[in-house]
Order: structure tokens, then sequence, then C-alpha cells
């Protein structure tokens, strides 16, 4: 009983110091006292439990509070657990502005209607303001703290600033809100650990531009009513931002010039205004639906200049604009049900594997955008663990109704080249060649070039074409070339011409046929056989034979050669 006595008078002295000047008057409150003896003790000070839920009851002055945490406190010592106050009432503005806090901090769903200023404070264990709620300014920028910080379910109704602030341990902000208009500036924010905001809420522009979080970062399930910046963020582990809601109507989530060292995931993150992953840097990256039946539709997705070391996926999305100018894609690029609405800008892009699953592209003008951009493998396919044989086609169909650069089909074609699949290389470059010619269709050059080699010939890589043609030029010349119509005198010398043998007859019409269709070549038959003598439609055929001879025999020895070169 006398130590407590001893104790009470104690506290009362520490109190009145603490209380001078013109705080003087007012003296100790019965809280105040009970506090230094929780503390001292190690235990914490919940005024909830002691005074009851009045606010008034639970009042702590706010110089009491500097002075309790800073140690101005003379002849009292903290225990070792530091201080941990709940549910305290603190209607003063606090200030601990550049002071030195030794102790670990606990204000536990504590209020402070004037608001905070940690800011370029030094506290040299752990800060956790779990559940308060703090109505005015919330100020630490420049604050270091040497272990972790905690702001779960914290409600920030001011503004909240953090910029430059450095926590050496974790920051655990989980299921925070940040109601007041001025938002959240969390600028050059260091963490030397995790720092986790999920499952918060902030209801104004907030700032997450160029922390850096030696750990994971997460916003995962958080919910963001304004603007939102991460650009220059950098993340040693995983960017977690899983079902994360934005929900401004035109301004797309900023993530630009971020750079995460393990996995960014984007899983079931819905924005209305779309993403900027602009000049992004991640190991692996996962945007979109992993529910095939859930479909997530962005305004824009921007890729431009991004690099992702290992895996990029993107899956289920429905997009107005893809842009991925110079995207860079050094292992797998998977894209899986993937709606591109108005453009798509792929050019100067890189990928090792591009894996394209039931995509969709626009259909209608030069909307896809591919000039430039490389790969050393290229698929595209409707369920990924199948390839059917003509499933390529699709990729054939990308190049078509994208903007037309001989680029993208020769190295298409140079694909299925060293994939040892000629008939598809083929296939590839008449494609391209017809396009290119079709681009000026009108000029008289274009129709012919169409007409004679690509028709014909398929730009050399289909000579059989034109010697089928030829043949059955050849063929349907035994039907007019009539052996009767040789000179007689040749005649008298073959009788057996004249003896109706179909089969002598026959090969005889063949190289009749045969020797008025090649151009500069005599087997010794055609100047025998007197055209004087034929009917005026034989006349007729005879001329298109011989022009057809001259047509198809060039354009046949120029696709020969084509294929030899």
């Amino acid at each position: 009983m006398g130590k407590r006595i001893q104790l009470a008078v104690m506290l009362v002295f520490i109190l009145s110091g603490l209380t001078g000047g013109a705080a003087s008057a007012q003296g100790p409150s019965p809280q105040e006292t009970w506090v230094l003896q929780q503390v001292a003790a190690g235990y914490t000070a919940d005024l909830w439990e002691k005074f009851g839920p009045e606010d008034k009851s639970r009042h702590l002055r706010g110089r009491f509070l500097e002075a309790l945490l800073t140690g101005e406190m003379s002849g009292f010592k903290a225990h070792r657990r530091g201080v941990s106050i709940k549910n305290a009432v603190i209607p003063d503005y606090v200030s601990l502005r550049s002071a030195e806090v030794s102790q670990a901090v606990e204000l536990q769903a504590c209020r402070f209607p004037a608001g905070v200023d940690f800011g370029y404070a030094l506290f040299k264990k752990s800060l956790s303001l779990d559940g308060s709620i703090i109505a005015g300014m919330a100020m630490f920028n420049g604050m270091k703290v040497e272990s972790d910080a905690s702001f779960n379910q914290t409600e920030f109704q001011g503004g909240v600033f953090f910029e430059g602030a450095n926590i050496l341990g974790r920051v655990s902000a989980r299921e925070a809100r940040l109601t007041g208009k001025l938002g959240g500036q969390f600028t050059n924010l260091q963490v030397g650990s995790d720092a986790d905001f999920s499952q918060a809420l902030f209801q104004a522009d907030t700032f997450f531009s160029r922390m850096r979080v030696k750990g994971n970062f997460s916003i995962f399930n958080s919910v963001f009513e304004k603007q939102v910046f991460f650009d220059g963020t950098e993340v040693g582990g995983d960017f977690n931002g899983i079902n994360a809601q934005f929900s401004h109507p035109q301004a797309p989530v900023y993530l630009v010039n971020l750079k995460v060292g393990q996995m960014g995931l984007f899983t079931n993150l819905k924005s209305q205004g779309g993403i900027s992953l602009a000049m992004a840097q991640f190991r692996d990256l996962f945007l979109g639906s992993t529910d095939q039946a859930q479909t997530i539709g962005y305004k824009g997705l921007t890729l431009d200049y991004a690099v992702v070391e290992r895996v990029l996926d993107l899956r289920n999305l429905h997009v107005d604009n893809i842009s991925a100018k110079k995207l860079t894609a050094k292992d797998l690029a998977f894209l899986d049900n993937v709606r591109v609405k108005d453009e798509a800008h792929l050019e100067s892009s890189t990928f090792f594997i591009l894996m394209l699953t039931k995509m969709a592209w626009p259909q209608t003008g030069d909307k896809v955008w591919l000039d430039e951009m490389t790969y050393q493998a290229i698929h595209a396919r409707d369920n990924v663990a199948e390839e059917k044989p003509q499933d390529w086609r699709k990729l054939l169909h990308l190049l078509q109704i994208s903007r037309f650069n001989t680029q993208n089909y020769s190295q298409l074609e140079s694909y299925f080249q060293r994939r040892g699949e000629k008939d598809r290389a083929d296939e590839v470059y008449v494609q391209g060649k017809r396009r290119e010619t079709l681009e000026k269709w009108w000029r008289p050059s274009s129709m012919a070039t169409f007409i004679f080699w690509d028709l014909l010939a398929g730009y050399g890589r289909k000579p059989s074409r034109t010697l089928w043609i030829s043949l059955s030029i050849v063929f349907l010349g035994m039907l007019f070339f009539d052996p009767k119509n040789f000179d007689p005198s040749f005649l008298g010398g073959w009788g057996w011409l004249l003896n109706g043998d179909p089969t002598k007859t026959g090969v005889i019409r063949f190289f009749l046929s045969l020797d008025e269709f090649l151009p500069g070549v005599d087997l010794g038959l055609a100047k025998l056989w007197q055209i004087s003598q034929i009917s005026f439609g034989t006349l007729l055929y005879y001329h298109f034979h011989k022009i057809a001879g001259w047509i198809l025999i060039p354009i046949a020895l120029a696709a020969v050669y084509t294929q030899f070169k």
C-alpha cells in the first residue's frame, strides 16, 4: 500500500512539472495519472475499459502525450515494452516534429481531432496507430522509424503526408481509410521490408510516386476513388494489385516507370480509366481475369517500352486500345482471350515466344500496327494445349488485317522456313507480295503483275501452277491440231499416220501441239502443218495457243529460276 502511495505522489510531482506555465492551473487529470501507472507497469492503457465510452472521460492532453513519448518527464521511465495507449481522445494538436522517441509506441483506436505532426521525428523502435482516427492533418514527412510502422484500420480524415519518410522495417496499412479531400502523399517513401496497403480505401488523389520498397508491395482488394500514381516506384519483391479497384472515370492508373523485382500481380484489377505500365519493368507480369467466364474491361492498356524478364500473361481482357510499342518480353508472352476493339499498337516490340489464343483484333481499317515487331517463335490457336493444322492461318490473318509492312510478312516467312514448313512460308510470301501489289491496284503494271506473276506463278513460289496450266493447254491443243493437215508430201512418207492407229495419232497430236506451244523451240512438226487448211475456229484457237506459249513459258522459266535462286 505504501508503494502505491509513493508512486502516486511521484506521478503528481511529474505531472505538476509537466503542466507548468499556461497550463499549470489545470493540473494532472486522473486519466493521465492512470496512463502513467499503466505505462510504467508495461500494460496497455485502455481508457475505454477504465473510464467508459464518453469522449471527455478519455481525454489526454497533446502536451502530455508529447512529453510521455519523448521522455521529457524527469524521473519517469516507461517500461521496456514501450508506450501502449488505447481508445484515448487527444483533442490538442500533437507535434513530435524532429523529436526522438526511444521506446516502442502503440496508439491504438485513438482519436486525434486536431491532427498530428510526426514530421522528421526519429522512432528508435516500432510505431503503431492501428484503428486510430486522425481528423486533422497527419504529417509523417521525413519521419524515420527504425522498426515497423503500422496503420491498420487507421482513418485519415484530413490529408496524410509521408514524403521522404524512411521505415526500416515493415509498413502495414491494411484496411486503412483515407477520406480527406487532400488525399495521400507517399512520394519518396522508403520501406526496408514490405509495404501493405491491402483492403484500404482512398477517396482522394493518392501519390505513391518514387517509393523504394525492398520487400513486397500490396494494394490487394483496395479501392481508389480518385487518381492514383505509382510512377517511378521500385519494389524489390512482388507488387500485388489483385482485385484492386480504380473508380476514376477518365484517368488511368499510372504505373509508369514502375520497377518490380519479382511478380506484378494485377489479376482481376478493375480500372474505368485504363492502365498505363509504360516503361515498367517486371520479372513476371500477370494482368486480366483468371476466370474464363469473367472478362476485365479497360479503356486503354499501355505497355510502351515495358520490359518483362520472364512471363507476360494477359488473359480474359477486353480493351478499347492497347499500346505496346517497344515492349520487350524476354521469355513467354501469353495473350489468351484478349479482345481489342479499336486499335492495337505493337510496333518495334520484341518477343521470344509469343502465344496468341482466342484473340480478337480490330477488323476494319489499318487499326493493328505490327511494324518492326520481332519474335523467335509465334503461335496462334484456339486451344493452348493443342495446335490444329489450320491454326497457323490465324497468324496470316493477323498480318492481313494489320497495317501493311513487308517486314511483317518476311519475318513470318523466315519463321516458317526455320521450322521446315516450306508450304506455309511460301503462302505467307505470296500473300505479302499480293498485298503489296494490290496496294496500288489501279496501276496497269500492278494489274499485270497480279494476273501474270501472282495468279499464274505465285510470285515464283508456285512454278508447278504454270506447268499444269501449260500442260492443260497442250492437251487441249491435241483436239485442234489434226495430223491430216500436214503437208501431203510429208504424209506420203508417213503413211502409218493415215491408217487410223489412235496411239500413234495421239502421240503425233501431242508433239505437234507442244511444238506449236513452245516459243523458240523447233520439234520439226509445226513447220509441216498447213495452217491454210484449217477451219476458222481452229485458226482462232491456234493464235490463242501460240500467245499462251509466249506468255506461260517465260513465266515458268522465271519461276523455276526463282526457286534455284
